[in-house]
């Protein structure tokens, strides 16, 4: 019984990681982001210039790599599973391990019962 509950659980929590795979983020959204972003870091240096004065392209440029990197970062988060956990791999080897022991069971069974069915024919 504490198997089955085990197996019960370990299949939502597949289920659960295919909704999530399967969900899209809308393009719309990451069109927006992006567009927005470049957007500010292009206009962000008109308005820092009399600041930073010629420093500006400089910091600038540590301002946009951060942003459009923290931009990737994000867009990374929103499909955990995109190049870093494959779930059909890993379903794959769990029905390999389920599949393969009950065959091994299966084929150790009837092996005793070959050697037994044997044994009678020589022994009678």
């Amino acid at each position: 019984l504490a198997l089955i509950s085990m197996v019960d659980k370990l299949s939502n929590s597949v289920g659960q990681c295919e909704r999530i795979v399967q969900t899209p983020v809308p393009l719309n959204y990451a069109r927006h982001t992006i567009r927005f972003l470049t957007t500010w870091c292009l206009t962000l240096p008109f308005a820092v210039c009399g600041e930073f004065g010629l420093a500006t392209g400089p910091v600038m440029s540590v301002v946009a790599w951060t942003l459009f990197g923290i931009y990737e970062i994000g867009v990374q988060i929103e499909d955990p599973f995109q190049r870093t956990l494959k779930l059909s791999v890993v379903c794959a080897q769990i029905e390999d391990e389920v599949v393969g022991e009950q065959w091994r069971r299966r084929q150790s069974a009837f092996k005793e019962e070959l050697v037994e069915e044997v044994e009678e024919m020589e022994g009678g």
